[in-house]
């Protein structure tokens, strides 16, 4: 994990692991140690895994990061990379602070293929909150073709609700058992030995229940998550303190269904669920990923879910919750379904990562489905919040070997006094690379906060590598333009090109730098028989003609200096 600082206010999140080669995710950064509110970062998303290397098995997701010593909320765990044989794990959600804050969601496990031997991955498990708090929601267990992934276990409360359990089409996670006081165990909690605690239960039973009865939706209490395999959406969390329930699985079919949305997170205290991953496409396109829950005033945004995979085209993951008013993290776009047969496939676009609030950074973008024809684009970074910074976009997603990447994710815009996100990198391709992502602008009103810097561009095999995104535009009055991202190599084409620096403003320090170009491919050697003499002052190299063996060669031509005039 990320080193904890006492500068740094918010946790960073974690680096996406590299497709086609089965790379687990970076874990999200600890947020500082002194930061009041501030929550960790979400752990990346593991990557894809290939045909060639991996055994095609998805990588994990990064672990979420814990929040501060005292306040915060835990940040989600990394989503579990799409695999041919078997989808990645999904990250642990981190802890939240000692005194108040909710606990990580546990990442979704990653889809497993559309073949009936593949195997989605499990959820991770939800993140331990603070003395006052829900703990974290399991994540659900990846869709699959055959098999689908287990669920993750919930956090346990001290004085709040409990996490959820993750669903899984094999095998549901276990909920974590209420807090003292007021919590309320969490779905498919094992049953309590203690008489208190069962005391206390069905004492919480008795008050949510005319509030159930009259609006839907319980006083205290975890929203349910939907059945896997119908798209329903997960209820929402109770209105003073509770989780929203996960959205359920989009059904598996020739072109897959959506999944549900998540539910929205307790008035009070409360994580929007994570969205439903979309269907499994068995001969045409995966479903849609259902998008994330809100949180209301202290909670994180849940999760978009992730898009199905598929025969010909990628789901579209699902967009990531708003994160609460006061404190809490801003939900991570889905991510965009893989597809895979030869030639035809496309995938699927990563999600949009949710608003801020006030003090949160807006949720990074989802990454771009690997496909063979072209990879999908990578999500929109989530915009920040009144004195955050805007979110990453997404990565591009890969391309096949005659195919191309997809475009990286624009950065989010900073909020008024916040600096722009940075764009997503470009994904790789064998015939032409994708390019960057653009920077986003930082607030009008920022002071020294610069604008996000362009995405990298994408690699190439054999074509053009893709373009650096530009870098966005500095604040109203103070701050400079975010750098240009560089341009992507290509091993046997052209170079990607820098992308443009952004605009610094009326009083800003400079405008930003441009990316730097891709050096071209390396020069073919000569064919046999040819020799390439040096260039002289004056005089333009030509090639010369070797004679065969008991032959002179002809004298060379040299050619007469330039004249004065």
């Amino acid at each position: 994990m990320g080193a904890a600082v006492c500068s740094a206010p918010a946790g960073t999140a974690g680096q996406a692991g590299q497709a086609d080669h089965r790379r687990p995710a970076g874990n999200g950064g600890n947020a500082g140690t002194l930061s009041l509110g501030a929550a960790g970062g979400a752990g990346g998303t593991g990557g894809a895994g290939g045909t060639v290397f991996g055994g095609g098995k998805g990588g994990a997701g990064g672990a979420g990061g814990n929040a501060g010593m005292l306040f915060g909320s835990g940040g989600g765990g990394g989503t579990g990379g799409f695999g041919f044989a078997a989808g990645g794990q999904g990250g642990v959600g981190g802890s939240a602070g000692m005194l108040s804050g909710s606990g990580g969601s546990g990442g979704a496990g990653g889809s497993g293929g559309p073949a009936g031997t593949a195997a989605g991955g499990a959820g991770g498990a939800g993140g331990a909150p603070g003395l006052i708090g829900n703990g974290g929601n399991g994540g659900n267990g990846g869709e699959s073709g055959g098999t689908g992934g287990v669920g993750g276990a919930g956090g346990n409360a001290c004085v709040d609700n409990d996490g959820e359990g993750g669903i899984g089409a094999l095998a549901n996670g276990f909920g974590g058992f209420g807090g003292l006081l007021l919590g309320a165990d969490g779905y498919n909690a094992p049953e309590s030995t203690s008489p208190w605690h069962n005391l206390q239960q069905d004492i919480l039973s008795f008050i949510n229940e005319p509030t159930e009865a009259l609006t839907g939706r319980p006083l205290i209490g975890n929203g349910d998550s939907g059945t896997p395999g119908t798209g329903d959406d997960g209820g929402a969390g109770g209105w003073l303190f509770g989780n929203g329930g996960n959205g359920g699985a989009g059904a598996a079919g020739t072109n897959g269904s959506a999944g549900g949305a998540g539910g929205a997170g307790g008035i009070l205290f409360g994580t929007g669920g994570a969205g439903g991953a979309g269907g499994v496409g068995t001969a045409g396109a995966g479903g849609a990923g259902g998008a994330g829950g809100s949180a209301f005033l202290i909670g994180s945004g849940g999760t978009g879910g992730v898009g199905g995979a598929a025969t010909t085209t990628g789901g579209v993951g699902g967009a990531g919750g708003n994160a609460g008013l006061l404190i809490g993290a801003a939900g991570l776009g889905g991510c965009g379904g893989g597809a895979f047969t030869a030639g035809v496939t496309t995938g699927g676009a990563g999600g949009t990562g949710g608003a801020a609030g006030l003090f949160a950074n807006g949720g990074a973008g989802g990454a771009g489905g690997t496909g063979s024809t072209a990879g999908g684009a990578g999500g929109a970074g989530g915009a920040g919040g009144l004195y955050a910074h805007g979110g990453t976009g997404g990565p591009g997603g890969n391309g096949g070997s005659t195919g191309a990447g997809g475009t990286g994710g624009a950065g989010g815009p900073g909020g008024l006094y916040g600096a722009g996100g940075s764009g997503g990198a470009g994904g790789h391709g064998g015939m032409a690379g994708g390019g960057g992502g653009v920077g986003g602008n930082a607030g009008s009103l920022t002071l020294n906060a610069s604008g996000g810097a362009g995405g990298s561009g994408g690699s190439s095999l054999s074509g053009k590598a893709g373009a650096g995104g530009a870098g966005g535009s500095a604040g109203l009055f103070y701050g400079s333009g975010g750098a240009g991202g560089n341009g992507g190599y290509s091993l046997n084409g052209t170079g990607g090109d820098g992308g443009t620096g952004g605009a610094g403003q009326i009083t800003g320090l400079r405008s930003g730098f441009g990316g730097a170009g891709a050096p071209a491919a390396p020069a073919i050697p000569a064919p046999a028989g040819t020799a390439a003499p040096a260039a002289r002052p004056g005089c333009t190299a030509t090639a010369v003609t070797v004679a065969p063996a008991g032959m002179a060669p002809p004298a060379a031509r040299v050619e007469p200096a330039a004249t004065p005039w």
